[in-house]
């Protein structure tokens, strides 16, 4: 495996972003940020963009920008996990 001690710069980085409901203490959230450091690391372009949380827990390197969700989303949202508790009959 290679491993670059220095920042890897190019002249037109690849811009990447991850998209994320909320941020929060979880191993998945913490693979996806792992995997940013490292590509920021390797030259790329990285955004993180999320609906919520606190990444205080973890050092990141590249910036995480928190959008509110409009109401048609946040309706959207409501329905989704109202719906996900019950079982669909068949």
């Amino acid at each position: 495996m290679v491993y670059f001690k220095k920042p890897y710069t190019c002249e037109n980085p690849v811009k990447i972003a991850f998209a994320m409901y909320e941020i929060g203490l979880a191993g998945g959230v913490r693979a996806i940020f792992e995997v940013a450091n490292r590509l920021h690391e390797r030259g790329y372009d990285i955004r993180i963009i999320a609906l919520g949380g606190d990444h205080s827990w973890f050092k990141v390197k590249v910036p995480i920008y928190y959008v509110q969700p409009s109401k048609i989303l946040n309706l959207s949202i409501k329905a989704y996990r109202l719906l996900r508790q019950y079982p669909s009959q068949k």
